[in-house]
């Protein structure tokens, strides 16, 4: 992908020489966590000539470390009062060293927590309103809608099985080295799973539609639309716009989280930090005042660099 993202810059470049000039900086969230770093360094490996005037980058909330991502994401749903505190102490006492790392309990307390915390809660926006819009199945293909259907009988039934034990649910999984070598395994929950917990149906009693508005602690000329990513798929999703954006039809339906994209598991689990400090000594020696700005916030809880 980096290499891809740096030809794609240099042809920008080719067909607007104009803004050969001026300072350029790449930025980017989540996953760019990994993808930023390392298109930073093949910018300064292959921009020999100067012809691209790299200046920095920035990432916000990055996802850097699956170790840390999993212990800042529990944290910080604690500390929005997401999680009891009996439960938290548990998970506490027994994953928080990466080298002593309980596997099967630590899965079983994650799984637990997050199925608590998520009830009707946005874990990307924790304290922003939900879209609670009856529309969003309705835009989804009956494929997909099955396919959730199946998924959600099946985590009823795994719930309805166990009251006095951890639930099990369908979830993938992140593993990482300590480093004593120690080789420990986190849980991760899919995209759909999370995207049906973050809406519960005794939110959708509570709340309706007429009566969200944005957070008391927002500016007043900031509006927070809570039902934009619903409303943005659906118009990514339409005939004109595609034929505007050229996309070729395939007759799949575009959707911001798709779990039918295949990632490495071992380039996700593997920490970047290396990286990061790589490009700190290559500013340093390449006499480039090469700006770099790591930025987590307090709202996000699923990408936080510890």
């Amino acid at each position: 992908s980096a290499v891809d993202n740096y030809r794609m810059i240099q042809e920008f470049f080719g067909r607007f020489p104009e803004r050969k000039g001026n300072d350029f900086y790449i930025a980017s969230e989540s996953y760019g966590g990994h993808y930023i770093p390392h298109l930073a360094k093949t910018i300064l490996n292959n921009n020999t000539d100067n012809a691209i005037n790299f200046r920095g980058w920035l990432v916000g909330n990055p996802y850097v470390d699956p170790f840390s991502n999993d212990v800042t994401m529990m944290q910080t749903c604690y500390m929005h009062g997401l999680i009891a505190m009996p439960l938290y102490s548990l998970w506490e006492q027994s994953c928080l060293d990466r080298n002593n790392y309980d596997n099967d309990k630590c899965n079983q307390l994650m799984d637990k927590m997050m199925g608590v915390a998520t009830e009707g809660i946005n874990l990307y926006a924790v304290d922003y309103p939900e879209c609670l819009e009856p529309d969003s199945n309705n835009n989804i293909p009956q494929s997909q809608k099955e396919e959730d259907s199946d998924e959600g009988e099946q985590r009823q039934a795994q719930e309805g099985a166990a009251t006095n034990t951890v639930a099990s649910t369908s979830t993938s999984t992140s593993t990482f080295v300590g480093k004593n070598g120690a080789v420990a395994t986190t849980s991760k929950n899919s995209c759909q799973q999370k995207k049906r917990r973050m809406s519960s149906s005794q939110s959708k009693q509570l709340l309706n539609v007429t009566s969200i508005t944005s957070p008391p602690f927002l500016p007043k000329e900031d509006m927070y639309h809570p039902c934009a990513e619903t409303h943005f798929t659906i118009y990514l999703n339409r005939d004109d716009v595609k034929e505007a954006l050229h996309v070729v039809d395939t007759g799949r339906y575009w959707s911001v989280c798709a779990n039918n994209i295949d990632y490495s598991q071992e380039d996700s689990d593997k920490p970047q930090i290396y990286l990061y400090e790589e490009l700190i000594n290559m500013g340093k020696t390449s006499g480039i005042d090469l700006k770099m700005m790591v930025f987590s916030g307090d709202d996000d809880s699923s990408k936080l660099v510890s």
